[in-house]
């Protein structure tokens, strides 16, 4: 029995740093081998503990689970409907299905991890606070990733054509709309002064590299994320006037360093004038959504991935599909042109391309969830963790989803994870 009993004891703390390790790769875009990895030791940890200490499991299960119901229920009538709508037989997608059944693994960890969770549990208390800085310094490591591959081998800003790629990767702007939230509110409340400055640093890299992506999704969730932040932390009065004095003042210098560098570099101007015009999303919405309206996939949707969507297209009459995309290349003869489909409707459009009616105001239902209890628990219980995650689901699912096809489900599993983490563990927490 105490060796049971100090086996159990250990696997808490093992656990306890694969819950950190998970949190580093949860939003690392580009390391999807690591994040499965990071999900399977974490789930092989937490099958030990429930057989080893499953009464202690199935009450924590059963507490977590009673107190969680309706978000976990929303989630699992999304992910149910999304398998059974991705087996039609229509489309020929193993591949895609494949890719269901690893993002549905995901969820059982989520389940398993109820049984771990233990709000009275101190020591689990403590890693919350890992899992925050591993959040952040993931941040971090994906500003050194994109400026190896985008700027290093760049000797010039203005050399770069107008009709080139991004000086950084446009990928950079969903990354930095789920880390900026977390990175902000961290440099405002870390009591450890050099933390608060390296916080400060990755800010303003990350805000540079997110202006030289020219992504304008990106760059408006970022300036609405920052005004809601700052709001909601006036309102609950946790500035001083000094405080609020030295904010402003920082975001003024922040606007002015933005114009003076838009009006220094050729490329920047470019993409600023493109802010203005939609790049062809309105006719994707205005010609593609209809079809599926008048289609037997009005209801059910077409199922998880891009191979649904795109034969779905290319079934359509020729001199339909000539209009639903731009003519590019066809990459074995350049001389005969295609229509390219390319998936840049709002993210709420995209989930009903691919899950329906049901799967629709399922994902809605739980982002909406996500954030509003998330925002509720900083007001009523100080908790700025929680808050950090309600921002960031503002930023990345209210206002950058407007504009780019946030449909992968994966990371609102993710999220969810993190929020039943944050909440059950650190009810009453600041940073």
């Amino acid at each position: 029995m105490i060796k049971r009993d100090l086996f159990v004891k250990k696997l808490n703390i093992i656990i306890g740093y694969c819950i950190v390790f998970w949190c580093f790769f949860a939003f690392f875009f580009k390391a999807n081998a690591l994040n499965n990895f990071s999900s399977i030791l974490l789930a092989l940890g937490l099958i030990l503990y429930i057989c080893f200490d499953f009464k202690t499991a199935k009450t924590n299960f059963l507490s977590n689970l009673k107190s969680n119901f309706i978000l976990l229920g929303a989630l699992f009538i999304l992910l149910s409907g999304a398998i059974i709508i991705s087996l039609n037989p229509y489309f020929d997608s193993q591949k895609e299905f494949s890719k269901l059944l690893r993002r549905d693994f995901l969820f059982l960890v989520l389940l398993m991890l109820l049984s771990w969770l233990d709000k009275s549990n101190e020591n689990q208390q403590k890693i919350i606070k890992f899992c925050f800085y591993a959040i952040i310094i993931s941040f971090g490591v994906n500003l050194i990733y994109f400026f190896i591959q985008d700027i290093v081998a760049i000797e010039s800003l203005n050399d770069r054509r107008h009709d080139s790629p991004s000086i950084i990767d446009r990928f950079f702007a969903p990354t930095f709309d789920v880390y900026f939230a977390f990175a902000l509110i961290g440099c405002f409340f870390e009591k450890n002064k050099k933390l608060k400055i390296f916080f400060a640093f990755l800010l303003c890299v990350g805000i540079v590299f997110l202006i030289l992506c020219g992504a304008r999704g990106g760059l408006l969730a970022f300036g609405a994320s920052l005004i809601f932040i700052i709001f909601v932390l006036i309102f609950k009065g946790v500035f001083s006037k000094k405080q609020l004095l030295s904010i402003i003042s920082f975001i003024f210098i922040g606007i002015l360093a933005f114009v003076i560098t838009i009006s220094q570099n050729d490329y920047l101007q470019v993409k600023y004038i493109q802010g203005m015009h939609s790049s062809g999303r309105d006719i994707i919405i205005k010609e593609r959504f209809p079809l599926l309206l008048d289609s037997k996939f009005a209801l059910s949707g077409l199922g998880a991935g891009d191979t649904q969507y795109q034969k779905f297209l290319n079934d359509q009459p020729a001199q339909i599909q000539e209009k639903l995309g731009p003519q590019v290349p066809n990459d074995k003869n350049p001389q005969i042109y295609k229509t390219h489909f390319w998936h840049d409707e709002p993210a709420i459009l995209g989930i009903y391309w691919h899950y329906g009616i049901l799967g629709s105001i399922c994902f809605l239902f739980v982002i909406c969830y996500l954030f509003f209890n998330s925002i509720k628990a900083f007001f009523l219980k100080n908790n700025y963790y929680l808050f950090c995650l309600g921002s960031s689901v503002f930023a990345y699912y209210f206002i950058a989803a407007l504009f780019e096809n946030f449909s992968d489900l994966k990371i609102l599993i993710n999220f969810c994870i993190i929020y039943l983490a944050f909440k059950i563990h650190a009810p009453n927490q600041q940073i």
